[in-house]
């Protein structure tokens, strides 16, 4: 059955953490910096990302969690403010 699914995680590593991103931008879209959605999601495909995501952080450092909602749910989910912008591939990053 597809779902919408909201996934959201604190990863401590900054290698791990690059990794679960590029993970979740395969298959959702960045609301923060840590959490992910994922409008009409199959149980199958949600298994298999769980199972890459989780074969590789440490659930003693790390935590992911995956909120699984219906349809009349998910159309209430509201986001309050600007989404999440990633900074564009050749736009200089400023280090303070």
């Amino acid at each position: 059955m597809k779902m919408h699914t909201v996934i959201a995680f604190d990863v401590s590593s900054d290698l791990r953490r690059t990794w679960v991103v590029k993970a979740l931008k395969a298959l959702a879209v960045r609301l923060q910096r840590s959490v992910f959605e994922a409008a009409g999601l199959e149980e199958a495909a949600l298994l298999r990302l769980r199972s890459e995501l989780e074969g590789k952080f440490k659930p003693e450092e790390d935590c992911i969690v995956y909120i699984r909602l219906c349809r009349a749910c998910a159309g209430r989910m509201v986001v309050v403010g600007k989404r999440f912008e990633e900074a564009e591939p050749d736009e200089p990053v400023k280090v303070i």
